[in-house]
């Protein structure tokens, strides 16, 4: 992809109201350009402010023409329907960097690093964009707790064909680091409290985490598309959950659906805790 443009939209929203954001804005825009993108990415992120990046790759001689339409539809909208303050506000003496202001527009901001490459993540990462797209419109997610669940029940249906000493040592390890890269950032106490019920979550809710773990896309209450989006984003991920790059491609995966790195350890302790206690009894 280094030699192909991309548009770097990010519009600056309070995640409570993501689901608004999505399905009167960005959805209606890719299905009235989709003949003019070649691809799109969704991340959602809360990093300096609560926001939704859509990165497009345009169709040749198209790009003027999206900016100009995304930041048309943007602007109108943020006018129309402002959301209320970001869930997280900047601190002074906790970052570096002031966070953008609510109900903001920019475009070209330039923090998705694994899009500049032809990396096998990138088949993933728009199978992950169609599934948090799908997730919004369908009211799946309306809510931060929503995305947790969710990146617990699709990594646990990945993980469901790998029982075996390397999946718990794989978690371990994961949880082992995160654990030693949040010690710069966040007391101990936090960490302990977030091992603690992400265990705790893993042992009360075994039956419905067994649940999680069936490889089975047909669900009466889901429509084609829907079973179809899931079968592909599952592919894509078992292509890559099983290789050498296993552990980037979760880490990518927590980034792109906005897990905080407290979040990203919640989820993984959790499953981590079931695999050991719970799967194996």
């Amino acid at each position: 992809m280094t030699n192909r443009t991309l548009i770097r939209f990010s519009i600056y929203y309070a995640d409570q109201a993501w689901q608004e954001l999505i399905k009167n804005v960005i959805a209606p825009f890719l299905k009235q350009n989709q003949a003019f993108i070649a691809h799109f990415y969704i991340f959602l992120s809360n990093y300096r402010g609560d926001h939704i990046k859509l990165i497009l790759e345009p169709e040749k001689g198209y790009k003027t023409a999206l900016i100009n339409s995304f930041r048309t539809q943007v602007l109108h909208f943020l006018a129309e329907m402002p959301s209320s303050e970001p869930s997280i506000r900047f601190t002074p003496g906790k970052s570096i960097w002031m966070n953008y202001a609510n109900n903001s527009f920019e475009i070209n901001n330039y923090d998705t690093y694994f899009l500049t490459d032809a990396s096998p993540l990138l088949d993933f990462t728009r199978a992950t964009s169609r599934m948090i797209l799908n997730q919004f419109l369908s009211g799946q997610i309306e809510e931060m707790e929503d995305i947790i669940n969710l990146a617990t029940h699709l990594l646990l249906k990945l993980i469901s064909n790998h029982v075996d000493t390397q999946t718990n040592a794989f978690f371990d390890s994961m949880v082992k680091q995160l654990i030693n890269d949040l010690g710069a950032s966040s007391d101990s106490e936090t960490i302990d409290q977030v091992l603690e019920d992400s265990a705790e979550a893993a042992t009360h809710n075994k039956h419905i985490l067994l649940s999680f773990c069936a490889y089975n896309t047909v669900d009466e209450e889901s429509s084609l598309e829907d079973q179809i989006i899931l079968s592909t984003w599952l592919i894509q991920g078992q292509k890559l959950i099983s290789g050498e790059g296993g552990k980037k491609f979760i880490e990518t995966f927590c980034y792109q659906i906005g897990l905080s790195e407290l979040s990203k350890l919640y989820v993984l302790n959790l499953i981590g805790h079931f695999w050991r206690h719970s799967r194996q009894s």
